[in-house]
Formats: C-alpha cells, sequence, structure tokens
C-alpha cells in the first residue's frame, strides 16, 4: 500500500494536519507513550487500516489490551511481539508501521 510506504519512510501524513489534543491524550493516559511516539501514532490512525489505533491503545478498559501493547513496547523483539485486536493480523509490513510508532529504534540501526 502506497499511504504505508510513505508512513514508513516518513512517518507522516500528506496534507493532513495532527490533533494536538488526541497527542495530549495518548501522553496522558498511557504512560509508556511520549510526545514522539504520541505524534507517530496519530499520523498513524490517518491512514484506513489504523483508523482505531489510538482508540485501541487509550482504552483502559480493555486490560488484555493494554498489556500487549505494554508487553509489545517493553519487548527486545517487538517485531514478534502479539499486537491486540485487530492488529493482531495485520501483515509484516503493516506490523512495520506499528513498529515505527511504538519503538523506532528496531527499524533504525
Amino acid at each position: 500500500d502506497g499511504q504505508e510506504w510513505n508512513f514508513l519512510l516518513t512517518g507522516v501524513r500528506m496534507g493532513v494536519k495532527v490533533d494536538k489534543n488526541l497527542v495530549e491524550k495518548l501522553v496522558q493516559t498511557v504512560d509508556w507513550i511520549d510526545e514522539k511516539r504520541a505524534n507517530d501514532f496519530t499520523n498513524l490512525s490517518f491512514l484506513p487500516r489504523f483508523s482505531d489505533i489510538c482508540d485501541s491503545l487509550l482504552d483502559t478498559s480493555n486490560v488484555e489490551s493494554q498489556e500487549l501493547w505494554r508487553a509489545a513496547y517493553d519487548s527486545p523483539t517487538p517485531q514478534t511481539a502479539a499486537f491486540p485486536k485487530p492488529y493482531d493480523t495485520l501483515s509484516e509490513f503493516s506490523r512495520l508501521c506499528v513498529i515505527r510508532c511504538l519503538r523506532p529504534d528496531k527499524l533504525i540501526p
């Protein structure tokens, strides 16, 4: 997908302004998300396949989902970690877009 390829390379969605309120909410709600990650996840959410990813990260009532996101973040190998539904069935390439947000250190040496 061209949009995902562009996101993977640049981290932005051309022509779209990031919702600063959503960035702030992610930073305040999810203890392991800093402003850079929040911006990246917010940009990723503009892609159709990832439109609900911020909701998934913010859904503190879904303990299993929160544990999976945190475990993937903490994992030394996040590329093989389990993601919560519906992100558990992503293609390898689409997973890279999530890894770019979650743990960019695993994409760039």
